[in-house]
């Protein structure tokens, strides 16, 4: 009977000498998973093998032992699943035990030399094992003393063929030592190579004087390396030291090698912070390493005391493909309070920024969110330097031929405002933005020290101008941000205004539109998927006390087919005693509240005019139980039809309706395919559009613009292009399914606006016909012409999935970048059609040698330098131009007689041009003086 069958209460039941092969052998393991990245000479080793029963038919440790090596380990454990077959599970693990005490310095801390990475290694399962059995068998591993440092499995659990790496159910993992908590233990996942980002493990814990954020494991197969991916800091009195993606590569050899162990740099970050009040210095620096790159470098300098702030970013990258360098500045000074210089009290300026890049593109900010652009004067500094410089970085990012720069003031206005404004103007191929952003806080009264009173009023507000003509669109905003108050913090200001207009009118379906709002829209009102979402009102809320609370938010928006207005107030009272009697305290309450609303939205798309107005009062009782008495009076009119109604509720249960006039009429929320395209889609003869790429001969505004104006072509490289303003999923030329140049389309399409059902799943098809004499060509002559499928991805508020009821787009999502979740997928947007590259015809018969030898005489004519020679002589006339003008359409018949016998021949010259363009040129100046007639 195997160690596998037998049942005992003995702790140790043998020992033997096996490889790590055979051991999984007897154990069922397969390992065809690991096979792939264990080398041969770990696999076939020799391994001192202790087998051991816990003597229960639950989790146990079946064997543990270590290799030749002194810091090898392996274990296999087992437990029973849920249909009670017994799975296993393998770990092979080298001891590290490197961590906090093996720093100078740090080795002098007390807890440091519990705290240490204990193991990296490799491993198998043959089936899932739950956490409930991976902690019994970690909490046995603890308690074996034959060998110390075994490695542990991950107490989150194991699934075969889930965690593998190379092969079904392998994992890699490692094991961190931290202190009284015992063993972390965290599973990884396989990558290509170091380039790649793997996912890492929210640790967030303080270990000591280290703080780690998470931590990553990954294995890469081509190396054999196990690579440790860390992210924390670590603090030493005022001084911080950060870093992330630090990844420390460990190969798994045999025999092992451990000066091997090395640090690769790709995406590495690094940050020293020195902070003691009122000084604040750091720097951080960064390194990318990529496919992509040949150098990518970043970096960060801040300096803050009481009297200056101090900031420096700054990039250099070098790109392989396509070949360019891209770099970026920026510096700002705030200078601290008292300081600055200016015309007080009418101005002082306070701080100052500048930035610049160079084949470097920076991304506008929403107007919504201007006090979360890091560029500005006013922007809250992070914790660190390093945190500052990825912040900046997620706004910043190569492009070849873009171009961007900032130049911004910070000062106080009347010793009342102090106010942050700051332009960018972003320049790359193909598109261009400007923007100014603004920041400003007013106080009354004005701020002062220590020892003074909170202002009663604080406004803090962001303003923002910004277009860009990627989208064409245009934008002013102003809001309120969350420290806003008015009498006391607890009264919140709040509010947003704006005004969004699409100056381009070709891009469908914003191109044209605008909305100014403030504060919303009204609640029966659905605004356009593009427009500015989720915004909130303009009012004020106060939580006087636990007693009372009350608030009221205003809102006003118009748009081309509507405009609308409200108000909405709240208030909210709580009265609380205990009444004691010599029976039984009995605690009595009273709350009471009402919210009244009134609202007013005026439609003429088509025309509908709405009132109504609402009142919902409740008041509960606690006496021993609740109770909740509540009613709601709601009155709405409406035109046209004209009618109205007033409805009563009463404790929920009590309704009355009177309407009065004609019904209130149905507004549809969604778009058939014919009022769609009306109102969305360019006028239907400019829906498709058709333009020469090249091999056009004469500009198109000399031939007119209409479409049915003819175009001159040279045959040999003419190319066009079509373009669609509706997407689709397929093209054809000639009936010929055609082939994407670029991403494939999508295989069905959806139109957004017609809603759930009839907008989704339908198929278009973008067709070209290429015709002679109003016949198609036949598909043997059509396939001459060389065409693609363009695809593109289109706007998601046309094109998109159709939402659900009520669902809108976030509003951190902005039209004034090129924001992926504002786009559908890809379809077919046009085709590029070519025509057949030009043939040589049949070249000349050849001429015999000895018709050349006996040439004709020909006579001596009459020249101009030879006056004296026999013959006609040339004369001048004083209407040679004319003559040779007129006699251009002259022969206009015989050319014409020619034209037709040659097409009779099978040959066609494909044009009979009247000449009568190049009758203007000789009148108009071909020739500079009178030629010779003859």
């Amino acid at each position: 009977m195997s160690a596998l069958e037998r049942s005992t209460t003995k702790s140790l039941l043998s020992q033997s000498t096996k490889s790590l092969r055979q051991l999984c052998q007897d154990f069922h393991i397969d390992t065809s998973g690991f096979v792939n990245f264990l080398p041969n000479s770990v696999l076939d080793v020799s391994l001192s093998v202790t087998y051991t029963e816990d003597g229960s038919d639950g989790a146990r440790v079946e064997c543990y032992g270590q290799l030749a090596d002194p810091k090898s380990r392996v274990v296999v454990a087992s437990a029973r699943d849920g249909k009670g077959a017994r799975q296993y599970a393998l770990a092979f693990g080298c001891v590290v035990h490197w961590g906090l005490g093996n720093i100078p310095l740090i080795d002098q801390v007390a807890v440091a030399k519990d705290y240490y990475l204990a193991h990296v290694g490799l491993g198998g399962t043959s089936g899932a094992l739950a956490k409930t059995d991976l902690e019994t068998i970690n909490k046995t591993l603890s308690t074996i003393t034959d060998i110390s440092d075994l490695p542990q499995f991950p107490a989150s659990g194991l699934v075969s063929g889930t965690d593998g790496l190379d092969g079904p159910g392998s994992f890699a993992f490692i094991s961190l030592s931290t202190g009284s908590s015992g063993l972390l233990t965290v599973v990884g996942q396989s990558i290509s190579s170091t380039r790649d980002t793997p996912t890492s493990k929210a640790v967030d814990t303080n270990i000591g004087p280290l703080h780690l954020r998470s931590i990553g494991v990954a294995w890469e197969s081509a190396s054999k390396t196990l690579w440790l991916i860390l992210e924390g800091e670590l603090t030493v009195g005022p001084l911080k030291a950060e870093v992330t993606g630090l990844k420390i590569g460990v190969p798994i050899k045999w025999p092992p090698d451990w000066y091997l162990i090395h640090v690769d740099p790709s995406g590495l970050g690094l940050g020293v912070d020195f902070t003691r009040y009122p000084l604040h210095v750091g720097g951080a620096v960064m390194y990318q390493s990529n496919a992509e790159y040949d150098l990518f470098l970043e970096g960060a300098f801040i300096l803050q005391t009481l009297a200056v702030d101090f900031d420096a970013y700054g990039a250099y990258m070098r790109m392989k493909n396509p070949k360019f360098t891209s770099l970026f500045l920026y510096n700002k000074v705030a200078l601290g309070e008292g300081e600055g210089a200016g015309i007080p009290p009418l101005v002082v300026f306070s701080g100052f920024c500048v930035g610049f890049g160079y084949n470097s593109k920076i991304r506008m900010p929403d107007p919504r969110h201007v006090d979360q652009f890091p560029l500005m004067i006013s922007a809250n500094a992070p914790d660190d330097t390093l945190k500052a410089l990825r912040e900046i970085n997620t706004w910043i990012s190569p492009e070849e031929g873009s171009f961007w720069g900032t130049l911004g003031a910070q000062a106080t206005i009347l010793e009342q405002i102090n106010a942050d404004a700051l332009i960018v103007i972003n320049a790359g191929k193909d598109d261009w933005g400007l923007a100014v952003l603004g920041a400003a806080q007013v106080s009354v009264p004005a701020k002062g020290g220590p020892g003074r009173i909170d202002p009663a009023m604080y406004m803090e507000m962001t303003l923002a101008a910004e277009y860009a003509s990627e989208t064409g669109l245009l934008a002013f905003a102003s809001s309120f941000t969350d420290n806003s108050y008015i009498l006391m913090k607890a009264g919140k200001l709040t509010g947003e205004v704006l005004f969004y207009a699409w100056l381009d009118t070709s891009k469908k379906p914003q191109g044209g539109d605008w909305v100014a709002v403030a504060g919303g829209y009204n609640p029966g009102y659905t605004p356009k998927p593009y427009y500015p979402q989720n915004l909130k009102r303009i009012g004020a809320s106060w939580t006087v006390s636990d007693i009372l609370s009350l608030s009221w938010g205003c809102y006003a928006a118009l748009t081309p087919s509507a405009v609308m207005a409200g108000v909405e107030l709240h208030v909210s009272a709580k009265i609380e005693f205990e009444w004691k009697n010599w029976i039984k305290n009995i605690k009595i309450g009273f709350r009471a509240g009402g919210d009244l609303a009134v609202h007013g939205m005026l439609q003429w798309h088509p025309f509908h005019f709405k009132l109504e107005a609402s009142y919902h009062g409740w008041i509960t009782v606690d006496i021993l139980i609740s109770h909740t008495f509540e009613f709601t009076i709601h009155g709405s009119i409406w035109i046209a039809p004209f009618g109205g109604s007033i409805d009563f509720n009463i404790l929920g249960w009590i309704k009355v309706s009177l309407p009065f006039g004609s019904s209130e009429p149905s507004v549809p929320d969604t778009l058939d395919w014919g009022d769609f395209a009306t109102a969305m889609l360019p006028a239907p003869n400019s829906r498709v559009q058709i333009t020469a790429a090249s091999g056009r001969s004469v500009p198109q505004s000399q031939e007119g613009d209409d479409a049915t104006s003819a175009w001159l072509i040279s045959l040999n490289g003419f190319t066009f292009t079509t373009h669609s303003h509706a997407p689709a999923t397929s093209a054809t030329l000639n009936n010929t399914a055609l082939a994407s140049n670029g991403e494939d389309s999508a295989s069905t399409m959806n139109v957004r606006p017609m809603g759930k059902g009839a907008g989704e799943n339908l198929t278009s098809t973008h067709a070209v016909t290429i015709s002679r004499d109003n016949e198609p060509l036949a598909q043997t002559e059509a396939k001459t012409w060389r065409a693609t499928a363009v695809t593109g991805h289109v706007p998601s508020a046309l094109w998109g999935a159709p939402l659900d009821k009520g669902v809108t787009i976030d509003p951190g999502q902005s039209p004034l970048r090129d924001d992926p979740a504002l786009t559908a997928e890809a379809y077919v947007t046009g085709t590029s059609v070519s025509a057949p590259l030009c043939q040589l015809g049949q070249g000349l018969p050849s001429i015999a040698a000895s018709v050349l030898q006996t040439p004709e005489a020909i006579p001596d004519g009459h020249l101009p330098l030879d006056s004296s020679a026999p013959g006609h002589a040339p004369t001048t006339a004083a209407d040679a131009v004319g003559r040779i003008a007129d006699t251009l359409l002259s022969t206009s018949t015989w050319r014409s007689d020619l034209y037709a016998a040659l097409r009779a021949s099978g040959y066609d010259p494909q044009t009979n041009d009247a000449l009568t363009g190049y009758q203007e040129r000789v009148r108009d100046g071909l020739f500079t003086a009178q030629p010779l007639l003859v």
